[in-house]
């Protein structure tokens, strides 16, 4: 166990012989002693401590020690910031200088040379460095250790940026002190030389563009264009004007059509008023009408308008050309669709044509080939074309055009209009479908349209549970014929009747677990839970509980009721007592024996000694009667009578 203890405590010793990194700000404790040792010291050496970004300069750190035992040396040495080489007794590990092996003390001291590289980053940056001298005996105690003072390094390139724009003022910032100033800097017309180039407002920003305006009408030539801090006398920010040498000429100035002059600067067509492409006939354009873009040679014509559309010249009322306008609005062609028929053409008796329009029906004013219905025909509207017997009908128009008589609004004929017409239809393509119709329910439509659900005939809110909705929703109502069924509705008892629709009718009002006797059960009163059979029965109290049938009334079984109901007996344990000797006449008759000795309460007695009761019989007045001589079988009463009661009660 000794031998163990030895080896671990000279295990520090040797730990570290090739260098240990991270002391270099704590100290070389851990290994060397707890405290720093003042008797040996460090201290870094360099050329210069000023360095430019980049550069690299050659440092020392020399481990001294005043104990000529302690013989061996070592160090860590960590920066800030650069980069750390090693140099020809140390090693660079992890970033950090440390001894490569321990190094022996000459003269009192060791120097170890390493070099460092300045970062990019001008700034101040330092190295750390932490140093140990020992006895080399494989023990802590003897050795020492301490920090050096760190080596403060400066990178610097000898150059300021006082203001922080970037540049400094090696790099030609003319003013240092004024971050917007710099060679390359964006100028402004502010009087200042901001780009460092000795001009000023040159190509400034915020310059505006301003234009030559000849004829004083605050438009300028968009051409004269210029850039400047400020305009110049003669010039104005806008540079739209479309003639800088027509003062009454400029955007916005009116505009005064078909005279050749774009006075406003629009761009647009002084001879095309309506921007249709086409210029107006007043200009030598072929444009019939230069106020309505619809209205050019390009344009399709829409007859009987009254629109010459295409700028043709052919009347509008002649579609087919032929010279005739259609009778239908006042000409004489009786076919405006067919160029050879008009009045007067060449009639051709072989083609099956009125050619000529000299044959018509005269009572066939509108030429649809169909008489009017005043002379005996089919067409009731003889003014319109389109409109006659067997003519196809366009729906909700407003016109008959099938001249059957029926609303244009009705089409399922069924005798209500659908809504485009004003009416209540809420399918205007099923004749069994209006309102008041007959409903088929559970079809999914609403014939009636009422709106209501088609699953739910009794109309109590609740669809039926033998259909399911168009949603896919199962319904509820267990009596769909039956407004009073449902699942909301309230529940009468023993009527055979499910009406919420609960699954079965309530025969248990009082949740007792017994059924009512109203149907066949054994609760006699099922308004009251603690009333059923088997219950546990409360004698005199006017209530049957277990529903026997009546009130428990003689509980000791001797045939005679209670006095506590209306009985004789005044002792209902005891089925030997029967009635009650109140000494009183006509309570238990005092009369038969009027003879014998009295002593009832009326003569200062204490018993009636009524014989006519019985043998034997004497008791207490107003009390109860008991059998004489028999004190013994008194007492066997006494105790036998609660145990009665008690067995009736259960």
């Amino acid at each position: 166990m000794l031998l163990l203890t030895l080896a671990l405590d000279a295990a520090p010793a040797y730990a570290h012989e090739t260098g240990q990194i991270g002391d270099s700000t704590s100290g070389c404790g851990s290994c060397h002693g707890r405290s720093a040792d003042a008797t040996t010291t460090l201290a870094f050496s360099t050329a210069s401590t000023t360095v430019y970004p980049g550069d690299t300069i050659d440092v020392t750190v020399t481990v001294s020690t005043t104990n000529a035992a302690r013989t061996h040396a070592g160090v860590d040495v960590s920066d800030t910031g650069g980069t750390l080489a090693a140099g020809s007794n140390n090693k660079l590990s992890f970033g950090e200088i440390t001894h490569a092996s321990p190094q022996g003390v000459s003269s009192g001291s060791v120097t170890f040379d390493f070099s460092w590289t300045a970062p990019a980053v001008e700034g101040s940056y330092a190295l750390h460095a932490a140093g140990n001298a020992v006895n080399f005996d494989g023990l802590d105690n003897g050795d020492g250790w301490n920090l050096a003072s760190d080596l403060a390094l400066l990178v610097d390139d000898g150059c300021d940026d006082l203001d922080r724009d970037g540049v400094t003022d090696c790099a030609g910032d003319c003013d240092d002190g004024d971050s917007g100033v710099y060679p390359g800097a964006p100028e402004h017309c502010d009087g200042v030389d901001e780009d460092c180039d000795t001009d000023v407002d040159e190509s400034a920003v915020d310059a505006g563009t301003y234009y030559t305006d000849a004829d004083s009408d605050g438009f300028g030539d968009a051409s004269t264009a210029s850039t400047a801090c400020a305009a110049t006398t003669g010039q104005v920010a806008e540079g739209t004007d479309c003639d800088d040498g027509l003062s009454w000429v400029f955007p916005g100035a009116p505009d005064a059509w078909y005279d050749g002059v774009d006075a406003n600067c629009d761009g647009a067509d002084d001879n095309d008023q309506d921007a249709d492409g086409f210029d107006s006939t007043a200009s030598g354009g072929d444009d019939c009408d230069d106020t309505e873009a619809g209205v050019n040679p390009d344009a399709v014509e829409t007859w009987y308008d009254g629109i010459d559309a295409d700028c043709d010249g052919v009347s509008d009322f002649d579609a087919d050309g032929d010279g005739g306008d259609s009778a239908t609005y006042g000409g004489d062609d009786c076919d405006d669709g067919n160029p050879v028929v008009y009045t007067g053409a060449p009639d051709d008796p072989d083609d099956g044509i009125i050619d000529d329009c000299s044959l018509r029906d005269p009572d066939d004013a509108d030429g649809d080939g169909h008489v009017a219905d005043t002379a005996g025909g089919d067409d009731c509207d003889d003014a319109n074309s389109k409109v006659y017997g067997g003519a196809t009908e366009t729906w909700y128009d407003g016109t008959d055009s099938d001249c059957t008589g029926g609303s244009d609004f009705d089409q399922d004929g069924d005798g209500v209009d659908a809504p485009e017409g004003g009416g209540l239809d809420c399918d205007d393509l099923d004749a069994d479908t209006y309102p008041g119709a007959p409903e088929v329910w559970y079809d999914g439509l609403d014939e009636a349209c009422d709106e209501g659900s088609d699953y739910d005939q009794d109309q109590d809110g609740f669809d039926t549970d033998l259909y399911s909705g168009p949603d896919g929703r199962l319904g509820t109502d267990c009596d769909d014929l039956e407004a009073g069924t449902s699942p909301d509705a309230g529940e009468i008892p023993y009527d055979g009747v499910d009406q919420d629709c609960s699954g079965a009718d309530l025969r248990d009002v009082d949740e007792d677990g017994e059924e009512s006797t109203a149907v066949g059960g054994t609760d006699c009163a099922d308004d009251d839970a603690d009333v059923r059979a088997g219950a546990a029965e409360i004698p005199y109290d006017g209530i049957d509980q277990d529903c026997s049938g009546g009130d428990l009334v003689d509980v000791d079984g001797d045939g005679v009721a209670a006095v506590e109901a209306g009985g004789t007996d005044c002792d209902d344990a005891d089925p030997a007592v029967q009635v009650c000797d109140t000494g009183e006449t006509g309570v238990v008759d005092d009369t038969a024996d009027d003879t014998a000795e009295d002593t009832s309460p009326e003569t200062g007695g204490d018993d009636s000694g009524d014989e006519s009761l019985g043998p034997g019989i004497e008791g207490s007045a107003c009390g109860c009667v008991t059998v004489r001589g028999a004190p013994a079988a008194w007492l066997g009463l006494l105790v036998v009578a609660p145990l009665l009661v008690a067995r009736r009660r259960r």
